[in-house]
């Protein structure tokens, strides 16, 4: 009787070690851990995470987590897997280093993310990548981007600042296709520049063709198609999702830092 009592004890014991510190591969040079709230996804050598089929026994290894894991960690990877973080709906936070080249579908898809910043070295964005986020109040898409699949931001608010570092007429229009229908910031007005657009603040406009439009110095926005205004709030870009007005009081200049 007291050696059953010991085992059961070890097993106990051995549970709540594993509970605490739970780890294990998650594909190819990709491992995973979970610590103090934190989901790390660590790859080495082009690492390339498992996708995970959606259906009836649908399981990542850290869904069973779902409750505790409040940001995501991935770093040194090629790929995030398909559904990777699926139904984490207490995650806040999403932290990508740069090499990252594919985002597959629905990655984020039903998590609480309130910002995120794609890696300059994103080129993929799958279909529902980061579908259902409905608190999202902002995300940077690098002039990387080739493909984003439809979907892709479907359910996010349309009060989402998208701010773009280039290439805003090509996203602009992927955007609209993947279900997108908010708002589209350029990362700096001296983007706005030349032939087809002029800033007006806070947004990239296109020109007009019969040559009304004026040219203004850096600092200043066209308004009215005639009048040069001072640009009268700088914004970085975690403040970014604080700007979202038009008004003459609230000008915005996206710095990146």
């Amino acid at each position: 009787m007291k050696k059953i009592v010991l085992i059961l004890g070890i097993i106990f014991y051995s549970g709540v070690v594993v509970a605490n510190n739970p780890s294990g591969t998650c594909g190819t040079n990709c491992n995973w851990t979970i610590e103090d709230g934190v989901l790390q996804i660590l790859g080495k050598e082009n690492g390339k995470m498992d996708d995970y089929i959606y259906g009836k026994n649908f399981d990542t290894p850290w869904l069973k987590y779902k409750e505790e894991i409040k940001t995501i960690k991935v770093t040194d990877l090629d790929t995030i897997g398909l559904n990777a973080f699926l139904g984490l709906t207490n995650v806040k936070n999403a932290d990508i280093s740069d090499g990252l080249k594919k985002i597959s579908g629905s990655s984020f898809h039903y998590n609480d993310l309130e910002a995120i910043v794609v890696p300059d070295s994103v080129t993929y964005i799958g279909t529902n990548a980061f579908a259902g986020n409905y608190r999202l109040k902002s995300i940077i898409i690098p002039d990387s981007i080739v493909s984003i699949e439809h979907g892709g931001f479907y359910g996010i608010p349309s009060q989402t600042a998208v701010i773009c570092k280039g290439k805003c007429e090509e996203i602009r229009k992927i955007l609209t296709e993947s279900g997108y229908s908010g708002k589209l910031y350029l990362a700096d007005s001296t983007q706005c520049t030349g032939s087809n657009y002029y800033w007006t603040g806070g947004m990239c406009n296109n020109r007009p063709t019969d040559g009304s439009m004026i040219e203004c110095d850096e600092g200043w926005y066209a308004t009215n198609k005639d009048v040069c205004e001072k640009i009268k709030l700088r914004y970085t870009i975690p403040e970014a999702d604080e700007a979202t007005s038009n008004d003459n009081e609230n000008m915005i200049e996206w710095i990146f830092e």
